[in-house]
C-alpha cells in the first residue's frame, strides 16, 4: 500500500486511499487543518506521557505557514533508549478522573510473543510554545462519536499481536478498549474506532486495531484541558459543602488569582456547584487554555468570587 502523502493544495480534510500498518518508508506527511494561520513551526516526535521515555524528542519536522509538513521517523536504532524490555505483558497509562481529582491508571495488555513497544505522539510547538498534540483522525479532534476513528504511532522492532482489554473511568469520556492489534516490525498506525455509548453506564464501545486509516483523513489539533494548580477534595460537613482546596502550586495561577488553602469551591460563573462530585467539578473546571472561570468560594465568613484563568498541560487523557 502506498504511504500517506498528501499535497500541499488539499483542503482542509485530507483524502486518500486506506493504509495498512506497516509506514513502510519512515516518512508521515500532510496539513495540520487548524494550524495557527500564517505561523511556522515544527512537530517533535515523542513518546506518550507516562510512558517509557515519555520526554524524549526522538525527532523533529518543520510546520509552515500553512500547516504542512513531512516527517522522516527514526529508526530502531535511534529509539533503543525509548523502548522497554522485551515482555509478555504491556502497561498502558492513561489520567483518568477520581473522586478525589485525577490519577493514573494503568491496563495491562497480552504481547505475543513477547515484545518491546511504545506509543508516540506529535507534539505541535510556534516557538518555545506547545500548542496541543497533532492527532490524525476521521473528523476534526473532539469528543467522543459513534463511528469517530483516530490513530496512533507504535513501534516495535519485531512483529506482535498486541491483545486485551483497557477500560477507563474518565467521568466525561468513559470507555471500554478491545485491542485486537497484529502489528508488522517497525512503525505502524494503530486505528481505535468507537461504537455507540451505552445509555446506561455512559461507556463507549471502542476497538483498536493494526488495519486501514480512516477515510477522510484529517490531521488537526488535540482538545487540550486546563491545567488546574491547585488541588481540591469533595467536603461535606456542616455548613462546609464544596470543593476543599488542599494545595495550591507556588506561583501558578490559583495563587496569582488569590485562592488560598480551606477556600470552598462553590460556584462556577454563578451556577451552584457545591453539591457537584469531585469528578463533576474537576470536569467542568477543565476549560481549554486562556479561558477564565468566575470561581465562588467560601473563606470563613467571606464569600469571594475570583478569575481562574488555566494555562495548558500535556495531559494524556487518551489510551
Amino acid at each position: 500500500m502506498k504511504p500517506v502523502n498528501f499535497s500541499s493544495m488539499l483542503s482542509a480534510l485530507l483524502f486518500a486511499s486506506a493504509l495498512a500498518a506497516p509506514i513502510k518508508d519512515n516518512t508521515i506527511q500532510g496539513k495540520i487543518t487548524d494550524w495557527p494561520a500564517g505561523k511556522t513551526g515544527e512537530i517533535r516526535l515523542v513518546p506518550r506521557v507516562n510512558m517509557f521515555g515519555a520526554g524524549t524528542v526522538v525527532a523533529t519536522a518543520a510546520v509552515d505557514e500553512k500547516g504542512q509538513f513531512s516527517l522522516s521517523l527514526p529508526d530502531a536504532a535511534v529509539l533503543e533508549k525509548v523502548l522497554p524490555a522485551s515482555a509478555e505483558k504491556w502497561n498502558v497509562v492513561t489520567a483518568c478522573h477520581a473522586w478525589d481529582g485525577v490519577k493514573w491508571c494503568t491496563n495491562e495488555l497480552a504481547l505475543a510473543p513477547a515484545a518491546r513497544l511504545n506509543l508516540f505522539d506529535l507534539q505541535a510547538f510556534v516557538g518555545s510554545e506547545q500548542l496541543r498534540n497533532v492527532k490524525l483522525a476521521s473528523a476534526p479532534y473532539a469528543d467522543p462519536a459513534a463511528g469517530l476513528t483516530r490513530t496512533y504511532l507504535a513501534f516495535a522492532p519485531a512483529a506482535v499481536k498486541v491483545t486485551g482489554t483497557f477500560t477507563s473511568s474518565n467521568k466525561s469520556n468513559a470507555l471500554s478498549a478491545d485491542w485486537n492489534a497484529d502489528l508488522s516490525a517497525g512503525w505502524s498506525w494503530l486505528t481505535e474506532t468507537y461504537g455507540v455509548q451505552d445509555a446506561a453506564t455512559g461507556v463507549w464501545p471502542v476497538k483498536v486495531t493494526a488495519g486501514d486509516l480512516p477515510t477522510p483523513l484529517n490531521y488537526t489539533l488535540a482538545l487540550l484541558r486546563t491545567k488546574l494548580d491547585f488541588e481540591f477534595q469533595r467536603i461535606q460537613s456542616g455548613s462546609r459543602v464544596g470543593g476543599l482546596i488542599t494545595a495550591i502550586t507556588p506561583g501558578g495561577a490559583a495563587e496569582r488569582a488569590g485562592f488560598k488553602v480551606d477556600d470552598i469551591i462553590v460556584a462556577l460563573d454563578g451556577r451552584d456547584v457545591s453539591r457537584n462530585s469531585s469528578s463533576l467539578l474537576l470536569e467542568n473546571l477543565s476549560r481549554p487554555p486562556g479561558t477564565t472561570v468566575q470561581v465562588t468560594v467560601k473563606r470563613g465568613d467571606q464569600t469571594l468570587t475570583l478569575p481562574l484563568t488555566g494555562v495548558g498541560a500535556p495531559v494524556n487523557e487518551e489510551h
